[in-house]
């Protein structure tokens, strides 16, 4: 019986684990900012005193990254993707959008609220849990495949492929007006990392951020 359990506990632990290791080191000196505005904390939370963006130094491509976020109260923050300009980040990347899921639907509509892929493709529900409570986010990216898992749930499940036409999207809307310099189409599969935090009067903060490739 013992074995047993050894076995499934082993296997168990593959599953979810393996190959997988900190996408950020607690020092971050693996990241870079504008400013020196983002720190973990004794509790291994991670979050921005400012409107800055935390960047990897490494490029990813063909990656599952896995994570817990809450958000406050008008919370906007987010995951960017797919970067190969830091400093002009918006017309050649993709963010999926972590958020106070009621505040931005009222702003923004199903395209900017949390889970959606930020302009482009909206989510169908709230996959989130209350305020000031972790949830979970997953992101598997193959290629021009962005899928988004929000609490063990698909929550958006993005084909770049598709939005060959930088203003209009697939369904027939257009993506926000400051998002139109390029189709989405055309963006590289490979690039950094960006965490978004405290973008607005609301905060995000984020832990237990794990990063593995995908062959």
């Amino acid at each position: 019986m013992m074995k047993r359990i050894l076995i499934t506990v082993v296997a168990l632990g593959l599953s979810l684990g393996a190959g997988a290791k900190d996408l950020f080191k607690k020092d971050l000196s693996n990241a870079h900012c504008k400013e020196p505005v983002w720190s973990f904390n004794e509790k291994g939370e991670l979050s921005s005193t400012k409107d800055q963006i935390l960047w990897t130094n490494d490029e990813y491509e063909n990656f599952e990254l896995t994570l817990d976020f809450k958000v406050t109260k008008a919370g906007n923050g987010g995951i960017i993707i797919y970067s190969k300009n830091n400093d002009n980040w918006i017309p050649e990347s993709i963010e999926i959008q972590i958020a106070d899921y009621d505040y931005w639907l009222g702003k923004f509509g199903p395209k900017g609220t949390c889970g959606a892929v930020f302009g482009f493709q909206g989510v169908d529900k709230n996959y989130t849990k209350p305020l000031n409570e972790w949830n979970t986010l997953k992101l598997v990216c193959k290629g021009q495949s962005v899928k988004v898992y929000i609490n063990g749930e698909l929550a958006n499940d993005f084909d770049m492929s598709k939005f060959t036409d930088k203003d209009k999207n697939p369904d027939g809307s257009q993506p926000f007006a400051w998002l139109r310099a390029k189709a989405r189409a055309e963006v590289p599969t490979v690039g950094n990392i960006g965490f978004q935090g405290l973008h607005g009067t609301g905060n995000t903060f984020y832990r237990n951020i794990k990063i593995k490739p995908i062959k």
